[in-house]
């Protein structure tokens, strides 16, 4: 559906392999910090300057260009939960999502059919969802909303209905990942033939303090190897 972008994509290959030097591939833009879940891990309070100039859509395109001259292909929205800025469809459209793999991190509770039905139109190719555990009532107790794992579960199907590559990102800390509900998640992943990506904890907004508590020990990474290597979905 994107034929320029095949040739930027064979081109960003190709470079590499002739320079024997990656280009710069993939830029993130945490566009709003506004949030309508209350997350364990949430850092977007400590980021927060009130009185602070926000991008404007020219500002995103100016960048996108810039990036684009050094070989990005992927450009991706976070927030924050970016289905709540009320300009998405101006910024993602300012990094011209014919010629880039464009992608919108989510906790998935607001995506309903036509909101899918918008990403779409506006070019949005990849959806990765935050779903922390398999298990509805540790999810919703991570989230800090009763109910959030069935709003983002209907979610991630509506949009697989309607065509969308869904990923699901979760982080794995030291007290969860040996736990049920991570291993009720990968089944999750692996029933709906999703990729599942483990992200490792960052001591930053409101567990700034908890580096102890949250990092992974050696045994905790050799089970993070673990669950990589037994499943091609991890």
């Amino acid at each position: 559906q994107k034929p320029l972008l095949f040739f930027r994509l064979a081109g960003a290959v190709l470079k590499s392999l002739i320079f024997r030097c990656p280009p710069l591939r993939y830029v993130d833009f945490a566009i709003d910090f506004a949030c309508n879940l209350r997350c364990e891990h949430c850092f977007a309070e400590s980021l927060k300057s009130p009185g602070k100039r926000r991008m404007t859509p020219a500002d995103y395109a100016r960048v996108a260009r810039d990036a684009m001259h050094m070989g990005t292909v992927n450009f991706s929205f976070q927030g924050g939960e970016p289905l709540l800025c009320n300009n998405l469809e101006k910024v993602i459209k300012a990094v011209r999502p014919s010629l880039n793999v464009i992608s919108v991190t989510t906790n998935g509770t607001l995506l309903t059919h036509q909101r899918i039905d918008e990403l779409k139109a506006w070019g949005v190719d990849i959806l990765t969802v935050s779903l922390d555990s398999g298990i509805p009532e540790e999810h919703d107790r991570f989230r800090g909303i009763p109910g959030s794992f069935a709003s983002t579960v209907s979610g991630i199907d509506s949009a697989l209905q309607a065509g969308l590559r869904v990923t699901i990102g979760a982080v794995v800390t030291h007290t969860n990942i040996a736990g049920a509900g991570i291993k009720a998640l990968i089944d999750f992943v692996e029933k709906r033939g999703l990729m599942l990506y483990l992200i490792l904890p960052v001591p930053a907004g409101r567990w700034q303090k908890k580096h102890q508590e949250i990092a992974l020990n050696k045994t905790d990474l050799a089970l993070l190897d673990q669950f990589t290597e037994s499943s091609s979905f991890v």
